[in-house]
């Protein structure tokens, strides 16, 4: 029974490390396959089952360059260029990433509209912005700024009468005081 024990404890690095490495190929597919959020998905569990932090950095660094050179050619400069950007702090002997950096770093980035996207017609018959709605929404926080402006004066009256309502208590309770001790001194006598 010992022997069987320890046989499996022996072999459970192996078949944690043939994981990792299948775990790695499915990575490097998603990748290839510009299946990106899913690549994404199998990097976070790599991290978490335990991958060396050089390797961890290694795959990223893949995911970067592959998802940045996927944009380049699909014409998205913009979105490509930070993609790049990191893959060149770690990576910039790798001669991809060096030129893409370098050309993208150097220009002004844009990303170009794909023409093979379906463009949706509704979109085009309604104006960008809609001034009315700003306008209404306008005149709304107008109207609401002016209760609170309203509100504001109404507390600030209500504060005055208390404040003069106190003072006047104020002054009754010294006028008691003055009384009560002058009574009190003239009882004495």
């Amino acid at each position: 029974m010992r022997f069987l024990l320890i046989l499996l404890l022996l072999n459970l690095p192996i078949f944690s490390e043939e994981k990792l490495d299948e775990d790695v190929l499915l990575y490097r597919k998603a990748i290839r396959e510009h299946q990106f959020d899913k690549a994404e998905s199998i990097f976070r569990k790599l991290g978490n089952d335990g991958l060396s932090i050089p390797n961890l950095e290694l795959l990223e660094t893949e995911l970067w360059i592959e998802k940045g050179e996927y944009l380049y050619q699909q014409k998205q400069f913009k979105s490509a260029f930070p993609f790049f950007k990191d893959a060149y702090f770690r990576w910039r002997t790798n001669q991809l990433v060096n030129e893409r950096y370098r050309e993208l770093n150097s220009t002004i980035l844009t990303d170009v509209v794909s023409e093979n996207k379906p463009v949706n017609n509704k979109n085009q018959q309604q104006p960008i912005v809609d001034l009315s709605l700003i306008s209404e929404s306008t005149q709304q926080l107008n109207q609401s700024l002016y209760l609170i402006k309203e509100e504001i004066k109404e507390t600030k009256h209500e504060i005055k009468l208390i404040t003069k309502q106190i003072t006047i208590f104020t002054y009754l309770i010294i006028f008691n005081i003055f009384i009560l001790t002058g009574l009190f001194f003239l009882r004495m006598k």
